[in-house]
């Protein structure tokens, strides 16, 4: 793992789909840069709160790759 390969980041959603600020989303992850943009692995971790049917996490695991 060399210098600049390893992005950490973070966000948070809201939906406020019908007035009532019902859905948030905070995550959390990490890309690493394999050769750039043409190769990168990328893992996040979020939580969807819903106030009418509660709280799920979801892990998510994505490869990109590009010729």
């Amino acid at each position: 793992v060399g210098p600049g390969r390893v992005q950490v980041f973070g966000r948070w959603e809201r939906v406020d789909g019908d007035g009532s600020r019902d859905t948030t989303t905070p995550a959390i992850g990490a890309n690493y840069l394999v050769r750039g943009h043409d190769l990168k692995t990328t893992v996040e971790w979020s939580q969807i709160d819903r106030h009418d049917i509660g709280t799920t996490q979801v892990w998510t695991v994505q490869v990109q790759f590009g010729i």
